[in-house]
């Protein structure tokens, strides 16, 4: 198993998510929602909102289109490639790397 499906196997994506933004749980879809942090307010100084599926592991924002997966949302908010936050999400959870394949 490669180190991106290790991640998305092991890491919470609501629990790395809530690090960011609060979220609350909407019990009729069984999705988290809360404010979408990479929306760029307009004129109207709306905020999209962020729908995760914590059953599929990804999220989506209403406005800004933004989606993805735990590395992906990490890699955003950090700035970086999805290989670099596959890599400290791995580290951050305590992942051993002796037993990782770098292939992607």
């Amino acid at each position: 198993m490669n180190i991106f499906n290790q991640v998305k196997h092991r890491v919470s994506i609501v629990k790395q998510i809530e690090k960011y933004i609060p979220l609350e749980y909407d019990g009729s879809t069984s999705y988290y929602k809360g404010l979408c942090t990479f929306c760029i307010p307009n004129d109207s100084k709306e905020v999209g909102i962020i729908t995760i599926n914590p059953e599929k592991g990804i999220y989506h924002c209403n406005k800004c289109f933004i989606n993805g997966d735990t590395i992906s949302f990490e890699a955003k908010k950090r700035g970086c490639s999805i290989l670099d936050a596959a890599k400290v999400l791995y580290e951050e959870h305590g992942m051993n790397f002796k037993y990782v394949t770098w292939d992607y």
